[in-house]
């Protein structure tokens, strides 16, 4: 019974010596190295400082994400709140988990969000990121500091991927109705004059409709 088995094996040998196999050919990838928050390792998280920062180390695209003010200014932030871990309070007092999310950024003027810190108490996760006082800045602000960072040391032009932070249970109270949002994103997107190098994301995909509506 043995030789049945060895002549099969003798054959599958043959049959795969005989094959050849052709090289594939190496394919072209355009990859796009993002700077998630900015360079959030290094330095607080959306804020200028870390998008300049990562433009600096060669990033194709800077992701950030924003909400809006009471004063309906569209805002860098992760949340539409003050997170407790980076946040510190105009009198000095650090952030707790529990009221975090009582400083509700739809409630409150641009003026009275950059009374408070978000770099200055550095990140328990991020050990490598260096502490330094910082504010969540508008996104104009924060664009138009890229472009002329990039600008005036001959970088390749960025491009920008925005969150919309929106969930449908925060509208009203977080943050605007899809349609407000989306108008307010694309109206200072296009005075910027960078809508060709913006992608919008979101979770909330009702903010993505209502920017489909505004420019197929």
């Amino acid at each position: 019974m043995r030789t049945p088995r060895i002549l099969l094996l003798l054959i599958t040998i043959v049959l795969f010596s005989s094959c050849t196999t052709e090289p594939m050919p190496d394919p072209s990838y355009d990859f796009d190295l993002q700077g998630h928050r900015g360079a959030r390792g290094l330095l607080p998280e959306n804020t200028i400082p870390s998008f300049l920062l990562a433009a600096d180390v060669g990033v194709n695209t800077i992701e950030f994400d924003v909400v809006v003010t009471a004063d309906r200014r569209v805002l860098v932030s992760h949340e539409p709140w003050f997170h407790h871990h980076i946040t510190t309070r105009p009198d000095g007092r650090a952030v707790t988990p529990e009221e975090a999310m009582d400083l509700n950024i739809y409630r409150m003027t641009c003026d009275e969000v950059q009374q408070y810190d978000v770099g200055i108490r550095g990140h328990v996760n991020f050990p490598d990121q260096q502490p330094m006082a910082a504010v969540k800045p508008l996104m104009a602000d924060a664009i138009q500091a890229i472009e002329a960072h990039v600008d005036e040391r001959g970088l390749n032009p960025v491009l920008y991927n925005i969150e919309t932070k929106s969930l449908p249970e925060w509208y009203g109270v977080m943050v605007p109705e899809p349609e407000d949002f989306a108008r307010l994103l694309y109206d200072e997107l296009a005075g910027l004059g960078v809508l060709d190098r913006v992608f919008i994301q979101s979770f909330d995909v009702n903010t993505l409709i209502a920017m489909r509506a505004i420019d197929p």
